[in-house]
């Protein structure tokens, strides 16, 4: 069965991924994800909606040089903010897509609120479970 991954990621950084720009998502954890899993993505404040999806093609790890090195063409950051970001970290992990999906209308946090009781958008990333993921393909 595909796992379902919600993340929360900036509006810069999202509108680079819908826009082709960014086709590699960078983490400081590693996500236990695979080939072939979902990703759903939460643009965070001050959007703060459901914006779209990608398929994950595969999950890279290495030193933090390592990875830029072989993805800063991707990656859809500036190495000064690459560095900073991933500063003291001696492990760099990217999630490498394709089939990126955007939604034609975001969905709210104020909608995805009153339609999925409980809903709370990840700080970093989170798992969804069956049940949740289900709620996705009638939202």
């Amino acid at each position: 069965m595909k796992k379902v991954l919600l993340i929360s990621v900036k509006p810069e950084f999202a509108s680079k991924i819908f826009n082709g720009e960014k086709r590699i998502e960078l983490r400081k954890i590693k996500p236990n994800i695979k080939k072939g899993d979902i990703v759903v993505i939460y643009e965070s404040s001050p959007t703060m909606a459901l914006k779209g999806s990608f398929i994950v093609n595969e999950v890279v790890s290495g030193c933090p040089d390592t990875l830029w090195n072989t993805y800063s063409a991707i990656a859809g950051i500036s190495r000064q903010k690459y560095e900073l970001y991933y500063q003291n970290h001696e492990k760099a992990y990217g999630i490498v897509f394709n089939e990126i999906s955007e939604y034609k209308v975001p969905l709210s946090l104020e909608l995805l609120r009153k339609l999925w009781d409980g809903f709370a958008p990840p700080q970093s990333y989170r798992y969804l479970s069956y049940e949740d993921s289900e709620k996705l393909a009638w939202l």
